[in-house]
């Protein structure tokens, strides 16, 4: 007779259709731990009007009202205070803070009826309520933090939080720095959950249509996926054009997708997809980001396993893996993009180096499969 597979109960704000990277995130550490464990989700929904269950795939979801949340709101209030420097935010601003996720109720009777194994934590700060309604049960408590910002951290409330979990999992080098900082005590439970890619590298055999008439080019990185957050001030095509000299630029912006050179303008009436960014990444010199930065940076991991050397900005995620493969650079201002793309264009043996360095890293930390499922269950499961 088969053994019974354990119940995991997945807590989180991030799930759905949408294309956040912190639900594409959550997504694919579920679907790990499912080739082990029956996987219910408490999906703390901001569009639920009343309690609701749902199949998802292999998932059943739960879905309880959320009420109140005001993530913009939250987002720039962490930026302003981040931007003063301040090493201790005052508690009334973290008050704030908190009050800025919303309230959700219904999260402690779920988890008593449903009786899991292990509890994840996906994404913090939890609404409001939430972090004790979770801490109450007796199951394996998990977290995965997946902090858009590690010095997030530095919240007592959500230290505290932390500090209850029998494993935190990490999303990248600076998340895992910060989280082993601020909790030196629970090191040998903090690791990197090093989340594995699937590229279908047959697919990029040959370069998108109509690229490859335009001979060498870069990779720019406006807006990606076509839903996802975009700068409206940023440096221009024409300027980065004017400066890099004679190579095309094959630009994304959304479902807007062209190259150029100084001559020549090509529309691409392409499909949005990963795939066919995939197809880009693969014949790009380099790849240059300019969009606002994710929890994850999945692109810049794309970028180094196809061995296209990513710029992107400092203090992202983004950052934290580029720097730990020695895989690409970072910039501060948009002065400083135009200054390292020229260095690539001119420098051919740093470029060589960071391909090499940035495929090596990314081959060994993010593309094998069996290790990443064996890694997220054996921390999930205990």
């Amino acid at each position: 007779m088969e053994a019974k597979r354990p119940v995991v109960c997945i807590v989180t704000t991030h799930w759905g259709a949408g294309e956040r990277e912190s639900t594409e995130v959550v997504r694919l550490l579920a679907g790990a731990v499912a080739s082990a464990a029956s996987v219910q989700v408490l999906f703390l929904d901001s569009a639920a009007l009343e309690p609701t269950t749902s199949l998802d795939s292999v998932f059943t979801v739960h879905h309880l009202p959320l009420v109140g949340a005001r993530e913009l709101t939250g987002t720039l209030l962490h930026g302003a205070l981040r931007a003063v420097g301040s090493d201790a935010t005052p508690p009334s601003l973290l008050e704030v803070s908190r009050g800025l996720t919303g309230t959700v109720h219904g999260v402690a009777e779920l988890l008593t009826e449903i009786a899991p194994d292990s509890v994840v934590i996906a994404g913090l700060p939890l609404p409001l309520g939430t972090d004790d309604d979770v801490a109450t049960t007796d199951a394996r408590i998990v977290i995965w933090p997946l902090l858009a910002d590690p010095a997030l951290v530095g919240d007592p409330g959500l230290a505290a939080l932390l500090e209850s979990a029998d494993a935190i999992g990490s999303l990248h080098p600076g998340e895992q720095a910060a989280l082993t900082a601020a909790l030196p005590d629970m090191a040998s439970r903090i690791y990197p959950l090093d989340v594995a890619l699937t590229l279908n590298r047959s697919a990029t055999e040959q370069g998108l249509f109509g690229v490859t008439w335009f001979g060498e080019y870069v990779l720019l990185l406006r807006r990606f996926p076509a839903s996802a957050p975009r700068f409206d001030r940023a440096i221009t095509h024409e300027l980065l054009r004017a400066v890099l000299g004679n190579i095309a630029i094959a630009e994304v912006d959304g479902a807007r997708w062209r190259v150029t050179d100084f001559i020549n303008t090509a529309s691409l009436p392409v499909n949005p997809t990963r795939v066919n960014l995939w197809r880009l990444m693969a014949h790009a010199k380099f790849t240059i980001d300019l969009r606002p930065p994710g929890p994850f940076g999945r692109e810049a991991l794309e970028s180094m396993l196809f061995s296209s050397p990513p710029i992107v900005p400092e203090d992202s995620a983004a950052h934290a893996h580029v720097e730990a493969a020695n895989g690409g650079l970072w910039y501060r201002t948009p002065g400083e993009v135009l200054d390292l793309a020229s260095t690539l264009i001119d420098d051919d043996a740093l470029l060589s180096r960071l391909r090499s360095d940035g495929l090596r890293y990314s081959v060994a930390h993010h593309e094998d499969m069996a290790a990443f499922v064996a890694r997220t269950k054996a921390l999930v499961l205990g």
